[in-house]
């Protein structure tokens, strides 16, 4: 983490790029630490610790809910909630606002046990903060006005009125148990060796990819522009994908998954990698009273809900250049062949440009067929001299919105993840 800290400082891209692997390492250990409260307490680095969970959860708010049950951990804990207290540059405001209540309370709790004295200079307390900016006021204000927003401003409509508000999930149970509720979107990811998606429009073409992962994704109503945007760079550089000829459970089940890599890592040593996304509205659905399913909460507000949709795409499209280096997409809507020089904003060809996509150059086709024969894909071209000779494009395509999908798929250890935010 400190490491991370220090050369985020002065290229801030690499946080984003490399905080989420370091968070889920971070939260397994403490998972694994919950019960074995003197290891916990033996961490060195707490205000590094800190310091880090703070800026991931205002960075990476996709994330929240893991950080909340991290922090739920760590609170049970005094030493850890005295480093918070002792560090300068922590504050509660920047934690989810989930826990930010729970949170204050207990540091309240361990500072009471403390003598007073002066602290550390320049410390003061985290919370004691203009009612706007605390967490804690917000919720006592929201409380007492419940037109009230997080912001501290009444809203434009009535709560049952306001045509953004969630929709709340019928409480039913199966069998005792719960169902996992989607508040802002679901996204199913599968592994793959090829797969190809058409739809019934015939002017359309067939989009396929190589090696790679299929994202289904099915947007709830409190799906956000951030936390959508966040939830694609957590694609990309997650451990879901792996290497040509890689099984998740070749080493046996106790090391089952070891070995899986980004689809990120893979493009930056030349293993050719595809994104290919399906919107899935039924991923976000409810039980009723009657066990029957329903799917409110991703079709109700359904201009919206596709919005998010094309800003997931358009995020991954945006991030993929970014995170392998600057290894850039065509420019052309609907093209996801490399831009010809390497470089964003740049189409793979004058054809692609002046055609809409719907045709290609003789030496665009030349480079497309060298590079991925039978694949729609990549080139590595002036872009090798950019980045060196390994790199290599993320091959994105996506399914309309309200398109029929028509999907094949080829897979071999499919290594399947499932995630409600």
């Amino acid at each position: 983490m400190k490491e991370l800290m220090e050369q985020s400082e002065s290229a801030p891209y690499k946080f984003k790029a490399e905080s989420e692997a370091l968070f889920g390492d971070f939260r397994l250990s403490c998972i694994h630490l919950r019960n074995e409260r003197a290891a916990l307490d033996s961490v060195t680095d707490k205000d590094v610790a800190w310091r880090f969970i703070c800026r991931f959860s205002r960075e990476v708010p996709f994330q929240n809910n893991r950080c909340v049950e991290v922090l739920k951990i760590l609170l049970l804990s005094d030493i850890w909630m005295k480093a918070f207290l002792q560090d300068p540059e922590v504050d509660v405001a920047e934690l989810p606002k989930e826990i930010a209540e729970e949170f204050g309370k207990r540091l309240d709790e361990v500072q009471q046990q403390e003598p007073a004295g002066p602290g550390p200079k320049g410390k003061t307390d985290p919370r004691a903060k203009d009612p706007k900016e605390d967490p804690r006021a917000q919720a006592a204000q929201a409380a007492k006005d419940p037109k009230a927003k997080d912001d501290g401003y009444p809203t434009k409509y009535p709560s049952s009125q306001d045509p953004f508000k969630q929709a709340t999930p019928p409480s039913v149970t199966v069998g005792g148990m719960p169902p996992l509720v989607a508040k802002s979107m679901t996204v199913v990811v599968q592994r793959c060796i090829s797969a190809k998606l058409s739809s019934d429009d015939q002017s359309k073409q067939t989009a396929a990819i190589g090696p790679g992962i299929i994202v289904s994704v099915s947007m709830a109503d409190g799906a956000t522009e951030e936390g959508v945007t966040s939830a694609a760079r957590f694609v990309l550089t997650s451990k879901l994908s792996g290497r040509t000829g890689w099984f998740p459970g070749a080493n046996g089940m106790d090391k089952y998954g070891g070995g899986a890599e980004s689809v990120v890592s893979l493009c930056k040593r030349g293993e050719h990698q595809g994104i290919m996304v399906i919107p899935q509205l039924s991923l976000v659905s409810d039980i009723t009273e009657g066990m029957d399913l329903e799917y409110t909460r991703s079709t109700k507000q359904h201009q919206r809900t596709a919005q998010m949709y094309a800003l997931f795409v358009r995020s991954l499209q945006d991030a993929a250049p970014e995170l392998v280096e600057q290894v850039a997409q065509c420019s052309t809507s609907g093209c996801s062949r490399q831009s010809w020089n390497g470089q964003p904003g740049q189409s793979c060809c004058r054809s692609c440009s002046k055609s809409n996509g719907s045709s290609h150059g003789a030496g665009c086709e030349s480079k497309e067929k060298t590079s991925a024969p039978g694949v729609r894909g990549f080139f590595r071209g002036i872009g090798d001299a950019i980045r060196g000779p390994t790199a290599t494009a993320v091959e994105i395509v996506a399914g309309d919105f309200d398109g029929t999908q028509f999907l094949e798929v080829k897979s071999a250890g499919p290594f399947m993840h499932s995630f409600a935010f």
